[in-house]
Parts: C-alpha cells; sequence; structure tokens
C-alpha cells in the first residue's frame, strides 16, 4: 500500500507551490517522493511564475502529463478555446489512464510518497469525471490511498460572499470525491493588519469553518454592510451557510510555505486521513515535534491573532 495527496483548490490557490515546497520537506525527513503534474496547461503557470518570483528554472515533475498531451496542442490541432482544449484533455488523459498507470508503477515499487498537482478549472472534476476517472484507475491499478488537500486563498477571507462561495466549492469537492478531505487556507502570512480590517469575522472564524456556528457570519455581514439587512441576498446568504454547517463537515488548517510548522501540521493532517503511521516522530512532525500533537492543534498558530482589535474604531 502507498500513500499520497491530490491538491485541487482554485487557480492561484498555491497548489504547485504546496506540492513542492511539501516533497522538499518529505525528502528532508527521508520520506521518498513522486511529484505528478495532471495539468495539462501547467506550462502557462509555471511561466507566468517564473515571472512573478524571478525564478531562473521552471518546477520539475517526476511524472507529467504533458508527456502524454497538452492543452496548447489539443488547442491547436482541434481549434479550442481554453477552457475547450483543457477539457479534451482531461478526457484524454482518462480514456489512456493505462499511461499514467504505467509512468507511475516503477514509483510504486519504490513505496513513494505521491503528490498530485491538479488542474485550477474544478470543473473538471466537479461536473465531468474525466480527472476523477483518471485517479480511480490509479488507485485500482496500484492500491494507492490517497487524499484530497483543498486549497482556499486566504485573501477571499476578506470578502463574506467570496468565503461562501469557497466554502460551498470546499463542500462539493467534498461530496463529490470518495477519498478523505483535508481543507486548508493557504498563503496565511500573507494575512496583515489591513486585510484583516476588512473581514466581517476575526480570521480565526474562517480558519475555524463548521466548527462553530457560521450563521454568525451573515449576522456580522447585515451589521456591517447595512443596505444587505433585510434583503433576499442576505436570506440567501443565510440560507447557504445554515447549508453549509447542517453538513458539519469543513473545517480549515492554516498553511503558509514558509512556516515549517504549519506546513508539518497539514503533512501529519493528511497522513492521519489515509492512516499513514510515520516511522518516527520526526519524520511525522518535522524538527522533532510530534505528529499527533501538530494534528491536535498544541502547536497550531490560533494565539497569533489580533482578534480581539479587528473591530475596533479608529
Amino acid at each position: 500500500m502507498v500513500f499520497g495527496q491530490v491538491v485541487v483548490g482554485y487557480a492561484g490557490s498555491g497548489k504547485t507551490t504546496y506540492v513542492h515546497a511539501a516533497a522538499s520537506y518529505l525528502r528532508a525527513l527521508g520520506r521518498d517522493v513522486c511529484v505528478v503534474n495532471v495539468d495539462p496547461a501547467a506550462e502557462e503557470n509555471s511561466r507566468k511564475q517564473q515571472e512573478e518570483t524571478g525564478e531562473a528554472h521552471a518546477r520539475t515533475f517526476d511524472v507529467d502529463v504533458r508527456h502524454l498531451i497538452r492543452a496548447d496542442d489539443a488547442a491547436r490541432e482541434h481549434k479550442l478555446g481554453p477552457n475547450g482544449a483543457l477539457i479534451y484533455a482531461a478526457d484524454y488523459l482518462c480514456a489512456n489512464s493505462d499511461w499514467l498507470v504505467e509512468k507511475l508503477r516503477p514509483f510504486v515499487a519504490r513505496n513513494c510518497y505521491f503528490l498530485f498537482d491538479c488542474p485550477g478549472q474544478l470543473e473538471l472534476f466537479q461536473s465531468r469525471d474525466s480527472l476523477r476517472g483518471a485517479l480511480e484507475a490509479v488507485t485500482k491499478a496500484l492500491s494507492v490511498r490517497w487524499c484530497c488537500l483543498h486549497l482556499t486563498d486566504s485573501h477571499l477571507c476578506a470578502d463574506g460572499f467570496k468565503y461562501v462561495s469557497a466554502l460551498l466549492c470546499t463542500l462539493s469537492a467534498m461530496l463529490f470525491f470518495d477519498a478523505p478531505h483535508v481543507c486548508a487556507i493557504s498563503k496565511c502570512d500573507l494575512v496583515d493588519a489591513s486585510m484583516r480590517r476588512e473581514m466581517d469575522m476575526p480570521f480565526r472564524f474562517y480558519r475555524g469553518g463548521a466548527r462553530g456556528d457560521l450563521t454568525r457570519l451573515a449576522d456580522a455581514m447585515e451589521y456591517r454592510h447595512k443596505g444587505l439587512r433585510g434583503t433576499h441576498l442576505a436570506q440567501l446568504t443565510r440560507n447557504l451557510l445554515e447549508l453549509a454547517d447542517d453538513y458539519g463537515l469543513v473545517s480549515f488548517a492554516s498553511l503558509a510555505v514558509e512556516d515549517t510548522r504549519k506546513l508539518a501540521r497539514v503533512v501529519a493532517l493528511c497522513d492521519r486521513s489515509v492512516g499513514y503511521v510515520p516511522a518516527s516522530d520526526a519524520e511525522g512532525g518535522g524538527g522533532g515535534v510530534s505528529a499527533a500533537s501538530l494534528v491536535a492543534g498544541e502547536d497550531s498558530d490560533d494565539d497569533d491573532d489580533d482578534d480581539d482589535d479587528l473591530f475596533d474604531d479608529d
């Protein structure tokens, strides 16, 4: 039995950055890792990232779907737009899932830990069966036990409506995938004082997700945005939050790839969700911190909030 993570989330939520940071972290702990790209349009994303970050080289993958099919080739050959090309490429990968299975088989023999970097177009998962079908073929053929790690960009917390949308998207992914789920708010290191002041609720609330009463967000939105109170939009927002609350499934870990403890905690949560038992505490938690304490939240960052001052008048 081998283990892994399928990393999904909106475009720009930090999936590729996380995958490579997690791979480096796990390799430093002595775990053999295989990084898999299943985004046929990843080249454009890598080029943009190089321009934004000044990196000299694009990040590389151990297995890359672009060796089978590329979105730009599909667009050119079949005269498709960007979205149509992605859909075609995903369908092609599903129809040729045996190619992916054979590419992964040598890494299974090495007992590697798999990290799948997925496209940011969530409709490829939630309205079509192509990518899910390819992953299910891998699971069946190679006995891979994987969890779905869903990343949500922290800037969405600055707008209550965007957070509600992200919450429902996360819940939809959890219901769509037949696999354990771990949810995380990414780029938490970018949440500064000005962003906190824009939030309708303290940042701790958004990280807590369904652990609290989600309808409190509707109350706060109506309080801070007086024109919203009594409108159909306000009632719709409240009903959607009640829906998410009724399922009681979604809560978020905090993630910043530059923070080793946050990164280690997310990895430990993923390990626990699939039943992986680290060979040692150092392997599971990093820096001599036990995986159990990280999962339990003993080393969480709840004490770094200045939430008591969030709604104070200037």
